[in-house]
């Protein structure tokens, strides 16, 4: 029994400096920007400050997503879980200065009918990019572990733009437009689809604030201010580049809002 205390207690030590020394998450030096996912935008909360690391509501919530093996194995077992967390808490501490400030997004185009007095190949009305101010995450499908989802992180993020974006189409001239039809048509891309890429810089999040049921073991909720049922995360529009392919190796045209 004793060799047995002696190999759980070692084991949690190499545990713990496993956290330590985890790789962190890549530096926006090396790396200008990260794709937005419900896990990495939780990221940027926590190094804005929004969220209080020291909440083991929001810290498990953070593990279940972040280190979900550990998660699965130990969190049934509260005092390893404890020692755990702890390891979690140094993690963040250490590399939180590399967690993403800058963002992209990725989404479908669909390209309409070239537009000869504009010079302009148009998108369709349902894919134009008129008065775009915000982009919506959920954690419906990203955020769980062994069929468990976190219990009091918001249910969906949104990034909101400072300032909308009105794009009607891609500028080029008739020449440029048969062109990129003639591609579409070889390529079998009957529907026009193009992808875009947004890059988004978060400028400000607001803090949270853990509102918890007296006399009940219902973790609460986080209220951010001001409560607009999904949690907002002030951005900038850096770029958007639109690509013939979704591996985003062709770019067709670079917009810049400044």
């Amino acid at each position: 029994m004793e060799k047995r205390r002696i190999f759980q207690s070692v084991g949690l030590a190499f545990l713990a400096l496993v956290l330590v020394n985890a790789p962190a998450a890549p530096a926006e030096e090396g790396k200008p920007s990260t794709t937005a996912t419900y896990l990495t935008l939780t990221q940027t909360l926590i190094r804005f400050g929004s969220l209080d690391i020291y909440d083991d509501d929001i810290l498990d919530d953070y593990a279940l997503m972040a280190e979900c093996k550990l998660f699965v194995r130990f969190y049934k077992d509260e005092f390893t879980w404890r020692k755990i967390r702890e390891g979690i808490r140094e993690t963040i501490r250490r590399h939180v200065v590399t967690y993403p400030t800058t963002l992209t997004y990725d989404t479908e185009l669909q390209l309409g009918r070239y537009d000869f007095e504009n010079h302009l190949f148009r998108f369709t009305s349902k894919t134009e990019l008129r008065n775009v101010n915000a982009f919506s995450f959920d954690s419906t499908d990203t955020a769980s572990c062994n069929n468990k989802r976190p219990s009091i992180l918001p249910k969906s993020y949104r990034m909101l733009l400072d300032q909308p974006i009105y794009l009607a189409g891609i500028p080029m001239d008739a020449s440029q437009g048969k062109s990129l039809l003639d591609t579409l048509i070889t390529r079998k891309n009957q529907d026009r689809i193009v992808s875009a890429r947004f890059t988004l810089r978060a400028t400000y999040v607001s803090p949270f604030k853990h509102v918890k049921k007296l006399f009940s073991d219902d973790p609460g909720y986080l209220h951010q201010d001001p409560d607009e049922g999904r949690v907002r995360i002030n951005t900038r529009l850096e770029s958007l580049n639109i690509y013939l392919d979704p591996e985003h190796q062709q770019l067709l045209y670079s917009y810049q809002p400044w």
